[in-house]
């Protein structure tokens, strides 16, 4: 049995989505001394490039919530609200 095949179906899914985001590059690390490392490192920066735009709409967010002054942290769990102080 293949190993993503013991994968939960949710996280296979995401895996095979992450791959395949990463093929365009393909030629970049196909050269490289460790072709399977370099795709986890693309797919890393793609990670990163995702999270960064979401931390930036997140801010634009609660910026145009502070405006119109609603607390953003209104009504969110403790939890929510520490991460959402962080940034």
């Amino acid at each position: 049995m293949n190993w993503r095949e013991s994968l939960p179906e949710d996280i296979r899914e995401s895996l095979e989505e992450m791959l395949e985001s990463t093929e365009s590059w393909g030629e970049s690390f196909s050269s490289a001394d460790n072709p399977g490392a370099a795709q986890l490192w693309t797919a890393v920066a793609l990670l990163h490039r995702r999270n960064k735009r979401l931390e930036d709409l997140v801010m634009r967010q609660r910026g145009a919530l502070k405006d119109l002054d609603v607390d953003p942290e209104e009504g969110l769990d403790d939890e929510v609200s520490d991460t959402l102080r962080n940034y």
